[in-house]
């Protein structure tokens, strides 16, 4: 059995992960909330970052 706190840890991880995707994917967002990494890049909206995007929030879900 996971004790809590590796269970928090985990949790924890899976937040971060999810904000940093969530920045990098959206720049302008990530700008607009003074994080200043992704100032020189635009959102990439082809169908296939479409997909690529799906796909990365189905890993998140599961």
């Amino acid at each position: 059995m996971a004790s809590p706190e590796n269970d928090v840890a985990s949790l924890n991880r899976l937040y971060e992960d999810y904000w940093e995707f969530i920045l990098k994917e959206n720049p302008t967002f990530a700008t607009y909330l003074g994080d200043h990494r992704y100032d020189n890049w635009l959102e990439d909206v082809s169908s296939e970052a479409y997909q690529q995007r799906i796909d990365r929030f189905r890993k998140f879900l599961s």
